[in-house]
């Protein structure tokens, strides 16, 4: 599966619907021109070590992997609650390549 660029939707809980971030996600995609993504939604916490993100390391398998150029989040703590590991990631990560967006952290494009 050839992929370039990922919609990253995540809730901490069952009960909250990540389809809520999924409209604002898509604009942006729609602002930076970016067509042909995917959407991956995952219900699991971000603040905790020892909840395993089976979706979030798959698409952590597929940067690595160099399939994925851009990846767009609601919200940079969609990828990590903890902002340290958040940079972590976004600087990890970059050197492979890959260009992390969000939606509600517009400036970091700047």
């Amino acid at each position: 599966m050839k992929m370039k660029t990922i919609i990253y939707l995540r809730t901490s809980t069952e009960e909250q619907n990540p389809e809520n971030q999924l409209k604002d996600c898509e604009a942006l995609a729609k602002k930076l021109n970016l067509k042909g993504y995917e959407v991956f939604q995952e219900k699991k916490s971000a603040f905790k070590d020892n909840v395993k993100r089976e979706i979030f390391n798959q698409i952590k398998k597929a940067i690595q992997e160099g399939r994925v150029k851009n990846l767009i989040v609601w919200d940079f703590d969609r990828l990590y609650r903890n902002r340290l590991k958040t940079i972590q990631f976004i600087r990890n990560y970059s050197k492979l390549g890959l260009k992390v967006f969000s939606f509600r952290q517009a400036w970091f494009q700047d």
